[in-house]
């Protein structure tokens, strides 16, 4: 996804936008009972290189909808919590299988890294400069129940490890998290 055009004033001037937001991946199911499957995929949201001139080159977020997880939004705590969709590189290697209808089973490797040297979150107002690109690792446990044709639950825990850049703006912690959602169709 291409953006570009009118970006609205920054510090009394005109400012434009011009950011490249997307990915590239494959997935290969294999013929066996319980159907695993190893897919790969590569994220790319473009970060700003000069960030002093008037134009911005960081992939705003707010526009590229939300085709799923592991697609646009790349990890459990990185990809949710830590990083914005702009800015960063993602790789995925994802590993799962079938044990029987209705469940699925997957485990997730990722590894973030930022495009460009400085750090664009959630918490905080402008760009804080790192010295490191490398963000950190992720490996998530997922689970996958069609309790219903119109009940499903999702049951996922995981770690991830920061590396440099990520150890400058939230220190050498690692994080966990566990999650259960709960889905109703009508």
């Amino acid at each position: 996804m291409y953006e570009f055009g009118d970006a609205g004033e920054l510090d009394g001037q005109d400012a434009d936008r011009s950011a490249f937001g997307g990915f590239l991946g494959a997935t290969y199911t294999f013929d066996f009972p319980m159907k695993p499957y190893l897919k790969v995929r590569y994220t790319y949201y473009s970060g700003d290189d000069d960030l002093n001139d008037d134009d911005f080159n960081d992939f705003d977020p707010m526009f590229s909808g939300f085709l799923g997880w592991q697609t646009w939004v790349m990890g459990e705590i990185v990809g949710e919590a830590q990083l914005p969709n702009t800015n960063k590189r993602d790789i995925l290697v994802e590993t799962g299988f079938l044990p029987k209808e209705g469940i699925k089973l997957s485990l997730a490797y990722l590894h973030h890294e930022l495009d460009q040297p400085y750090y664009y979150g959630a918490a905080f107002v402008g760009r804080i400069p790192v010295t490191d690109r490398d963000w950190g690792h992720e490996l998530n446990l997922l689970a996958d129940f069609d309790l219903h044709k119109n009940v499903f639950l999702h049951c996922g825990v995981g770690w991830a490890t920061p590396e440099k850049a990520a150890e400058e703006i939230f220190g050498n912690d690692d994080s966990l998290f566990g999650q259960v959602w709960v889905w109703f169709k009508f």
